[in-house]
């Protein structure tokens, strides 16, 4: 198995987490979330059940619905658009003809910050495992 990131890396992307995200957390954020609860079942087997379902419009709007709330993501705390890069430098470096079997985080592989296309434009063949 090779490691396409190593923990340092990760680690060096890390956006530092600061007072203002910390307090970000608050009344209205817990509230809309419990709401969004009552709504749709537990929030990340939703994402899981729209994933398994290849249903990415729906994740990139529930996504955008989450962010316009003002609730931390992922994207909040790690520096997405250099580990977008630094992976797809990665992958289309490997050797032609080369077979990976690749896990990524989910917001890299839809909205603004998906890689498969650009993975795709290098000749790379990206093909999902149900």
């Amino acid at each position: 198995m090779k490691t396409l990131v190593a923990d340092g890396e990760m680690q060096a992307m890390q956006k530092p987490l600061t007072l203002e995200t910390v307090n970000s957390v608050g009344p209205d954020s817990i509230t809309y979330l419990l709401e969004l609860r009552r709504r749709i079942g537990p929030i990340g087997a939703r994402f899981d059940e729209l994933y398994k379902a290849r249903k990415s419009a729906e994740i990139a709007s529930l996504g955008e619905e989450i962010t316009t709330r003002g609730i931390i993501t992922p994207t909040d705390l790690i520096d997405a658009e250099k580990l977008r890069a630094l992976l797809i430098e990665r992958i289309v470096n490997l050797p032609a003809g080369t077979n990976a079997f690749i896990i990524l985080p989910i917001g890299l592989l839809n909205g603004p910050h998906s890689i498969l296309v650009d993975l795709r434009s290098h000749g790379a063949e990206v093909t999902a495992i149900d």
